[in-house]
């Protein structure tokens, strides 16, 4: 009985390190060129697979952030073309500042594109939300080889790992036998003429199937969550830090603000927030400039863009990443250059323009009466709850 457990045990060992789907071992089987889809992992996957390949990978570019680039700046498999995308679902600040410190070590790392999210700088939303993420962010070698215990047991052992190792496996048996052929890979950024015939595909309206009765469901945790929100002094400096250790390291860091629809900016207006909204914005090019893509623009209000109440599509975030990392999007047409437009480089210089800019747009009439504005009126009444700050 023994025997056959020990040997039932090894087969899944040895077809979850051949399979390596958290990318927790430094195998070159397969390079990651079996993973299908966009990702085959689900966001508590993502947070079990990114400190691992932190460890195990080397790219020249970083992408950080929440579940606005991780899905927006999509990349299949995560990595492709010495750009990693190294975002969580829900990430905070620590989180975040977390995997820069785990990713500082690699001599390769050049530059890092972070997406620059307003909810994370909440007075409620510090610390880590989840305390098995921060353990293999902040996991140490130890004298006694716990942590490769650890590693053993979530990679090796682990019927989620299994699973995920079988789709693998069956994907390259249906390519060396049966030859079927993988799906096309993206290079990274997307390429302009990829881009320019995504972009545009009425197939996939996105926010824009929504209709008012969705938007209210979609919208309601975050109305809430806006309405008690706190601009935290102490996430602000945990950000100012974060920068400064980047620029310690050699690093480049390209800050930017991700897109918001327009309906999260009006339940942030609604909410009372707007005020707060600006000042961050502010407080932010005190640490350093960034491109702006979140407020009121053509963009924010052009639903079809959005997957969601939240996340770009991915047509939508390589446009941005090919403008953040310098290079054309000269061939990828009218809506990728519409998209390119809607960001706005903001330093110290242009910031008090810039948000006055922001300012006249959102007390706009057109804006007053947009549907987003009806559905979070409904929502929060006619008046803001102006939440003390």
């Amino acid at each position: 009985m023994l025997l056959a457990v020990l040997v039932f045990a090894g087969t899944v060992a040895a077809l979850n390190w051949l399979a390596n789907p958290y990318k927790a071992w430094r195998t070159a089987v397969h390079g990651g060129k079996y993973w299908g889809g966009r990702f085959d992992w689900d966001d508590l996957d993502v947070r079990v697979i990114t400190p691992y390949r932190l460890r195990t990978e080397e790219p020249t570019t970083l992408l950080v952030g929440s579940s606005r680039v991780l899905y927006g700046m999509t990349i299949l498999g995560g990595y492709r073309d010495g750009i990693l995308n190294a975002s969580l679902p829900g990430a905070s600040l620590a989180e975040i500042a977390a995997v820069l410190k785990l990713a500082a070590p690699n001599p390769h790392l050049r530059r890092v594109v972070w997406g620059v999210d307003f909810y994370t700088f909440n007075e409620k939303y510090s610390d880590f939300p989840d305390p098995d993420t921060r353990a293999r962010l902040e996991r140490a070698p130890s004298p006694w080889g716990l942590e490769t215990l650890v590693k053993i047991r979530e990679t090796l052992l682990s019927a989620d790992a299994l699973y995920k190792s079988r789709k693998i496996l069956s994907r390259a048996i249906g390519v060396w036998i049966f030859q079927r052929p993988l799906p096309a890979t993206a290079a990274a950024p997307w390429p302009e003429p990829l881009i320019r015939e995504k972009i545009g595909d009425p197939s996939e309206r996105g926010l824009a199937a929504f209709d008012e009765r969705a938007l209210k469901t979609a919208l309601g945790p975050w109305v809430t969550m806006y309405q008690g929100y706190r601009l935290s002094p102490a996430q602000l400096s945990l950000f100012r830090e974060t920068v400064a250790a980047m620029k310690r390291a050699g690093l480049q860091a390209l800050l930017f603000l991700p897109p918001m629809a327009t309906c999260e900016l009006e339940a942030i207006n609604r909410a009372g927030q707007w005020e707060s909204f600006q000042r961050w914005k502010r407080d932010l090019v005190d640490v350093a400039p960034y491109w702006d893509f979140s407020g009121y623009s053509e963009l924010n209000r052009s639903d079809y863009l959005f997957g969601d109440l939240v996340h770009m599509k991915p047509t939508v975030g390589h446009v941005i990443l090919r403008q953040i990392l310098g290079q054309d999007c000269i061939a990828c047409g009218p809506i990728a250059e519409m998209v390119r437009k809607s960001g706005v480089w903001v330093d110290r210089a242009s910031v008090d323009r810039h948000l006055a800019a922001q300012e006249a747009l959102r007390v706009a009439p057109d804006q007053r009466a947009s549907r987003c504005a009806r559905v979070v009126e409904d929502l929060v009444g006619a008046q803001p709850v102006h939440a003390a700050n």
